[in-house]
Formats: C-alpha cells, structure tokens, sequence
C-alpha cells in the first residue's frame, strides 16, 4: 500500500522564517546570494529549520504555497541551484529557480526590492513543505542543478514545481495549479518600456485572479465566446473596459485620432527636455491645431458666451428651493438676481423682501425686510445692485438701500396726479450702473408713462402713448425704453430726449400683457392674453421704419429720428409666433446669451416653456407633466444662466440647474 502523503505546514511570522530559511540556504547575511534585506531576527533557540517544519506541521495546520522571487536590481548572483546543492543537499524547495523565471521577475519590479507573492489564496503568507520533499531532497538537488535547461513548468509555482519535478515529472502534484492554453490563456500584464513608469492601473497581480464569467448572469455578457469560462484579472479587465465603452459612448471626445500628422508624445531621456514635453516628428512647438480643435469641441467647459446650445433638449435639473430656509407664506410675486450672481431677491404678497446667497445647496437667508403697509406686486435691484424698489396698489413705492440697511417710502410722482397704484413699473437693468440719469418708468393711466429720477426721487417727464399703457421694458444700455398699450404699438423712447424712435404694430395683438427684451438688444417679444408670443428683431424693424440703424457689440445702435404720434408707424413681423401656451402670458424673460426664452402663465398650473432662440423651437424633454412648477407668477435667469428660479402661488421658489452653462 503506498504510503500517504502528508502535508507539514508552518503558519508564523512568515518575515521571521523567511529570514531563517535565508541563512539555512545562503550561509551568513553577508553572502552575495541573499534576497532579502531585513535587520537580524531574534533567536529563540538554536532549532534548524527542518526541526521547525517538523514542529510545526504537528499541529496539523492547512498549507498555503507561498514562493519567493529574486527581484534584486542588482548584477546577478551565483545561481540559486548552485547555492543550494554548495549549502545544503536536503532542501529540495530551495533548488528550482531558473532562467525565464527570472527573466520575468526582473520586469515586473522597478524599484529593485524583493517582493513575495502569494500562489493561490489566502489570508496570510505560509510556508508548505511535503514529507515527499523531504524524503527525496538528494533527488530534488539533483533535478535543480538541470532546472534551467527546459525542465522547467511556465504558471506553476516553485514550490509545487519541485516537487512534481522530483518524481521524474511522471506525475503531477494535487495541488498542482492548471495552465491554461489557446484562446483562453492568460496574458501576461503589460511590461513597462524602457525608460517610462508602468500605469499605476497595471498590477502584476491581476494574472494570478481568477473570474468565472460563466457563474454570474451579469458576467456572461463579457465571454469572448459560448465556451469561455475562467479567465484571469487581465482578461476580466480588458471585457470590462470594452463593456464601459459600449454602453458609454460619450467618452470618445476624450481619444486622439491616429495619423501621420498626430504628434508623439516622448519621454525626457530620449531628447533634450527631461520633463517629457510634447515634441512631434519634424522638429515643431505644441500643436496648435489640434488644441484649438479640442477646445472647440469642449467650448461648454471652458466658455459660456460662445457655446451654442442645441435645439430639441435642454439638460436641466432640480436643486434645493432657493428660498428653502424661509419660503413666502403668500404669492412670489416678483424675483430677481443681483448683478455679481450670488443674491436673489424675492418679493410677495406677504409684504416682505427676502435675499438669499444662492449656491444650489444650502441657499441661506441673508436678511429680510418688512413692508407694514404694502403687499409687494413687483420688485427689482437698481443702481447696480445697491438699491431695490418695491411697489404694491399704492399710491407711494419703496427704496431699499441695500448697504446702508434704509428703507425709504417715496410718493407718488408729482407730475401725474391721481395716480393711486404704482404696482407695475419698470426699472433698468441692475448693471447700468454708471448712468448718473437713471430712471424709472411707471405706468400710468390714460397712456401715461411718467419717468422717476432714482437719484433725486423727483418727478423728471411723461411719456404719452395713443393707447392705455400696459407693460414697459428697458434695452440693456438703459437709454431706450419700449412700451406697449393696449392698442397693440409697441414704442421706442430715446431717454434722452423723450421723444419716440419708431411705433411698431405687433402682429395680431389687440389685447397685450408682456413685453421684454434681450440682454443683447437684438430681440423683444411680447405676450397676448390669448397666450401667443411673438418674438421680432428690433433692427429688421427699425430698418421697416426707415431708420438709419447700426450693430455695434452686438446691439442695435438707432440715430435718432423722431416721429410724430402716429407717423412712421409700421406693421410688424414677427421672426416666430409661439402657441404653446393657451392662457394669458404674464412672465417673459431671455437668457443672459439671449438664446432662451422663457414663457410662463399663472392662469394655468405647470403652464411654462422654454424657446430655443437660434431655431425658435421649443425645447420638447423639460418641463414635463410632472415638473412641480404649480402656478408660475414669476422667474429669471441668473445672470450666467446657469440656473433658473421659478416663483409660483404656494410661495416657493424653484430652482433649476441648466447644466449647458457653466456659470452660474
């Protein structure tokens, strides 16, 4: 009956030993063949090291292969086989290193030191040695003196190699780990080039993993063929990888094109530059092309002006309320952004104006003031952000001075009495702030438009329109202001001369109810109570009139040319009549690019839009049906568009991150 073999197995301090087993095998510390450099252990005792395995494999504990490579830097040393059968001819583990294994292990290793790897799992290193080792050492010396001649076994450890080696490589071990072949053999891990660093991603250890792809349905998706069961880490990650390509397609900006002209990147021992800078083939600097076509391609990261949206959908998503630490207990009637982006104001029915610091997180409350005697209709910054007015159904409105903390009740505009509400107005834009001869425009009755200086407080002029007055805009320059009656006329006032510029007839409006423009000048849309919007171009219209108009920056630039009443008025037409909403049209605002516009109605719940400008399409993916907007009474566009705040009639102020712009 052949004997049974028996696995002695020692599980300690696997540094201890291992230096232990490097003295038994290469003599004192100071021998050229040692592998490990480490301080001196303490002795126990004076046991050998076989008397410890014996000792040890008593206790009848697992056994876990463990082998141990000579990554050394260094010139190469005597032979590991000729060390061994020089010390000692009984330590058959000892004596089956040979030349591809070493030749392998060098690459692996950058840094010259010693490196222990595990053969197969577990939760610490061990030391297995079997009694046939033992019993057959001589044998072992022998066949390790002619390891490296070919009797070597590529993928199987040494310690399992030896002793399958030393029964005459009739049989294999039971422990023997299976090599694979053909179309599922594992690749070895990519080798570093001369002179450059591995990728941190590539770890040597990848090819001793092993993965299943048959076990996990998620997993099948990734075989290269029906029969392909286990691979190795290297395969798992390269199925991995391809998967996330599939399934991301988005990535692919981010992959330079292969070509003659594309420039290599080398490193900083083949050419005069240490630091590795780009060089290209013929001798030039950095290419400049392909920089500038990348950056094209990226505008929306790098730019905010210039980056053109798409039509069709718009990337937009719902942050916390900007006035979620202390939300109106009645209507938002009126919001609006400072200048600098960071405060918005909100004002309502609840007779206060609060200023939150919006940053789409935390949206803090900075401070609050309350009006006693009136519920705010419409609120607006001035003077470049320093002031706020406020106005409610009486015959007096309110300054806010923002950095000293006033608040100052003005009357009702001397040269137009009995006025008794001043709820709607309309003030420049906060950024006009270096007009000494600002003002603001109210809207009266009987076609009265009456100018207040914000300077003094005082009464400056009436404009007289045809029609009753209904809503006002000012052009971003702060020197024009378009009114629009309710005989459907839209006029042009230069400010500085009260006198009009040109009266346009919008196009199928007999009963208007907004009225905005563009923070480039370019464009002005107005709203009908039957819900139609109409968008025009002020300079095509200003030419119908026979105006001598000019594009400078990007705005229409008019020589004045004043009309009398009801001369010079011309039919106009309209770029897009929009018919999205089917109720009154109260809110009107561009984007600050001017390629937005948003429409909204509080006469209908959710009933809001928003308008491609370059195509004049309406953005078909958001809002949806289940967007909680409520009632919209007001909203505004931060003044980098990158977020939208939405007021309605349960006293929030929704928040809307667009993700196209980059600032906020």
């Amino acid at each position: 009956m052949p004997k049974k073999k028996q696995r002695i197995v020692y599980r300690d301090d696997p540094q201890e030993k291992a230096a232990e087993l490097e003295e038994f095998l290469f003599g004192a510390k100071s021998s050229s063949a040692r592998i490990f450099e480490r301080a001196e252990p303490e002795e126990e005792d004076d046991m050998t090291l076989a008397d410890l395995l014996h000792k040890q494999g008593a206790a009848g504990q697992d056994s876990t292969p463990l082998f141990f490579e000579d990554r050394a830097g260094g010139p190469p040393g005597p032979a590991l086989s000729d060390v061994d059968a020089s010390s000692s001819s009984g330590s058959g583990s000892g004596g089956d290193t040979d030349d591809e294994d070493n030749e392998d292990g060098s690459d692996d290793s950058e840094g010259g030191v010693g490196v222990v790897k595990k053969a197969t799992g577990g939760s610490s290193p061990s030391i297995s040695v079997s009694d046939e080792e033992h019993e057959d050492g001589e044998a072992g010396g022998r066949e390790a003196q002619g390891g490296g001649k070919g009797s070597s076994k590529k993928g199987v450890p040494r310690a399992e190699r030896s002793s399958s080696s030393s029964s005459g490589g009739e049989e294999e071990s039971e422990d023997e780990v299976p090599t694979t072949s053909g179309a599922h053999a594992h690749p070895q891990p990519p080798k570093p080039q001369p002179g450059r660093r591995a990728p941190v991603w590539a770890d040597p250890a990848d090819a001793e993993v092993a993965v299943n792809l048959a076990s996990k349905a998620r997993l099948r998706k990734l075989r290269a063929s029906h029969d392909q069961q286990e691979v190795d880490g290297s395969v798992y990650e390269s199925a991995l990888r391809k998967q996330h390509s599939a399934l991301n397609p988005r990535t692919s900006w981010a992959r330079l094109e292969e070509g003659p002209g594309r420039r290599r990147r080398r490193s900083g021992v083949d050419g005069d530059d240490l630091g590795g800078s780009s060089t290209s083939e013929d001798g030039g600097d950095d290419n400049e092309e392909d920089v500038a076509a990348f950056m094209g391609r990226v505008g929306g990261l790098t730019s905010n002006r210039s980056a053109k949206l798409p039509p069709g959908k718009i990337e937009a998503t719902r942050v916390k309320d900007a006035n979620h630490a202390a939300r109106s207990n009645a209507v938002v009637q009126s919001i609006g952004w400072h200048p600098s982006g960071q405060l918005l104001l909100t004002a309502g029915l609840d007779k206060k104006l609060r200023m939150f610091q919006v940053d789409g997180l935390h949206n803090p409350l900075v401070q609050a003031v309350h009006l006693a005697d009136c519920p705010v209709q419409q609120a607006a910054w001035a003077s470049g952000g320093s002031q706020i007015i406020a106005a409610g159904r009486r015959p007096h409105f309110y300054v806010y001075n923002v950095e000293q903390g006033k608040v100052e009740r003005v009357q009702g505009p001397s040269g137009c009495p009995g006025l008794k509400s001043l709820e709607s107005f309309a003030a420049p834009p906060a950024s006009c702030s270096g007009n000494s001869n600002s003002t603001v425009a109210f809207l009266g009755d009987q076609g009265y438009v009456p100018l207040v200086s914000l300077a003094s407080r005082q009464w400056v002029a009436n404009l007289k329109m045809n029609g009753s007055a209904r809503c006002a805009a000012y052009t971003p320059d702060g020197n024009e202001l378009l009114t629009l009656g309710g005989d459907g006329v839209v006029y042009t006032w230069d400010l500085r001369t009260r006198r009009c510029l040109s009266q346009i007839s919008d196009h199928g409006n007999v009963s208007p109810s907004s009225l905005t423009v563009s923070e480039d000048g370019r464009f002005f849309a107005t709203g009908s109570e039957a819900g139609v919007v109409n968008v025009y171009r002020r300079g095509a219209e200003a030419a119908s009139a026979g105006l001598e108009s000019s594009m400078t920056m990007g705005r229409a630039v008019h020589k004045p040319k004043p009309l009398g009443l009801g001369d010079g008025m011309v039919m106009g037409k309209p770029l897009k009549e929009i018919m999205n909403l089917t109720t009154k049209t109260d809110t009107l605002a561009f984007s600050p690019d001017s390629q937005v516009l948003a429409i909204a109605s509080r006469m209908k719940k959710d009933a809001m839009r928003l308008v491609h400008m370059p195509t004049l399409t309406v953005f078909s993916n958001w809002p949806t049906s289940r967007s909680p907007l409520h009632y919209v009474h007001s909203l505004a566009f931060s003044p980098g568009g990158g977020f939208l705040a939405v007021g309605n009639a349960r006293g929030r102020v929704l928040l809307y991150r667009l993700h196209h712009y980059s600032k906020i």
